[in-house]
């Protein structure tokens, strides 16, 4: 989720604006999110809000996970997550200790090519999402093949999610190159975990917003190659079966929960009311609160992360509709860093947040005495080749 998938929560800005009410859809009581506001800034200890767990994953010859092994799924058994290119998926024990590898990465009928990754912790079922066959393949928690779903049609780019114990959760965030636009008008889908058949919901968004901010055909010598720029954003985030859609082009929140679409929040000004677009990308969604990027939608080819630059993020409380801007600072470094290295973050475990530091950047950091606390004693114990240390944060 931009900088957030690549994340520091430390680079948490929750922004303050005046919220009210409004029933302007339905008969629903909505939080109106004013974003015309110029706030001050307020910096707080993220264990004033979180109660935060550190777990260090086990290292050894099977476990020695990769770059690309950038999602994690928890559960109170479990910690899950899977290399995208080799294939392995790795179960760890909730303590962080290695349980095995799987792998069924191959060229047959019973295998992947690639290994995005969700769980049903449930059903103790993992969906593996094969891009270039089409398919939806599921193993069990030891391996072994299930079943193979009908996967989304050719022309498509989906990203799916465990939804509820019947369906998983798609979106289609297919580009099209020669228009420069996102052709599917009803991105959002369930589809069935006994035969992969997909099934709109009910929610058009035209002319949409999405990841991808530029593309070109780049030519090299009498090659040619289609090169794009991408915002690593999202408008989707979970808790548990609770499911916020923040569309980049629509002005109201939805939470689609119960297979139920319901309008939770509207913006303003409108996303289109600016040139460039404002949008909100979530990164956070509980039961009490929600914090999304606020950034402008646009490209500059001279300086591709100014977007970046000029952005904002906000947090806001879902009891009250008051919403601040705010940095989070870490209190187990020895000062008030806003650099404290964390991975992506993600909302999976209800009322949880998901991240990581990297071994690398604790060791770093433990020699040169900045760490205190539980976050010092996981560090002592570190080796440059270990695995990342695993965060979570349960919101109190």
């Amino acid at each position: 989720m931009t900088r957030h998938l690549l994340f520091c929560l430390s680079l948490c800005l929750l922004v303050s604006c005046d919220s009210r009410k409004s029933s302007s859809l339905s008969d629903t009581s909505l939080t109106v999110i004013d974003l015309s506001g110029d706030f001050p800034l307020r910096r707080i200890d993220l264990h004033d809000i979180f109660d935060v767990e550190y777990i260090p994953l086990e290292t050894n010859e099977k476990s020695l996970l990769t770059n690309t092994c950038s999602t994690y799924f928890v559960s109170n058994d479990y910690i899950i997550t899977a290399d995208l290119i080799g294939g392995n998926i790795f179960f760890f024990n909730r303590s962080g200790k290695h349980l095995r590898t799987l792998n069924r990465r191959g060229d047959g009928g019973e295998e992947y090519s690639r290994c995005p990754l969700t769980v049903d912790f449930e059903a103790e079922e993992c969906f593996v999402y094969d891009y270039f066959k089409k398919k939806i393949l599921v193993y069990d928690f030891q391996g072994v093949y299930k079943r193979t779903l009908a996967g989304p049609p050719q022309k498509s780019n989906f990203n799916f999610s465990n939804y509820d114990k019947n369906f998983l959760f798609g979106f289609n965030n297919l580009f099209d190159n020669v228009t420069q636009s996102y052709p599917d008008e009803h991105p959002y889908y369930l589809v069935s975990k006994i035969d992969g058949s997909m099934q709109p919901i009910d929610l058009s968004v035209k002319k949409r917003m999405g990841s991808v901010v530029h593309s070109e055909l780049v030519r090299y010598g009498n090659d040619s190659s289609i090169e794009r720029t991408y915002f690593f954003i999202t408008p989707l985030l979970e808790n548990a079966s609770d499911l916020l859609i923040a569309d980049f082009a629509l002005d109201t929140l939805y939470s689609f929960n119960d297979r139920k679409l319901t309008p939770i929040a509207v913006r303003t000004p409108s996303v289109r009311a600016t040139d460039p677009p404002v949008i909100l990308s979530p990164f956070i969604y509980t039961d009490s609160l929600f914090c999304f990027e606020m950034m402008p939608y646009y490209y500059n080819p001279a300086n591709p992360t100014e977007a970046y630059d000029k952005s904002r993020d906000l947090i806001c409380d879902r009891r009250t509709g008051k919403i601040e801007e705010i940095e989070f600072y870490n209190s187990d470094f020895s000062t008030k860093s806003r650099n404290m290295g964390m991975g992506s973050i993600k909302s999976i475990v209800k009322n949880y947040c998901i991240s990581w530091y990297s071994s690398e950047r604790l060791i770093d950091q433990y020699n040169a005495g900045l760490l205190k606390g539980k976050l010092k004693e996981v560090a002592s114990k570190l080796l440059i080749e270990d695995n990342d240390v695993l965060i979570l944060c349960k919101f109190k």
